[in-house]
């Protein structure tokens, strides 16, 4: 049952209000968890970025020879 179908069956106006409120609540912390994800991601594509970007400087690079 999705939520407009159940505040639409509730008849009291309490408890619809109730359930708006937590449907409110639901939102705010939907849209908070979008924002935080957006920004972790965000950071993966800096970090993933900067490897991609330092590759061929770090392919330049001579391979240390082992301690004899």
């Amino acid at each position: 049952m999705s939520i407009e179908e159940t505040l639409a069956e509730v008849t009291d106006p309490e408890d619809r209000e109730d359930l708006q409120a937590l449907l409110l609540r639901a939102e705010e912390q939907l849209a908070d968890l979008r924002t935080r994800y957006e920004a972790w991601r965000s950071e993966i594509a800096a970090r993933r970025q900067q490897t991609i970007d330092g590759a061929a400087e770090e392919m330049a690079r001579p391979i240390p020879s082992p301690v004899e």
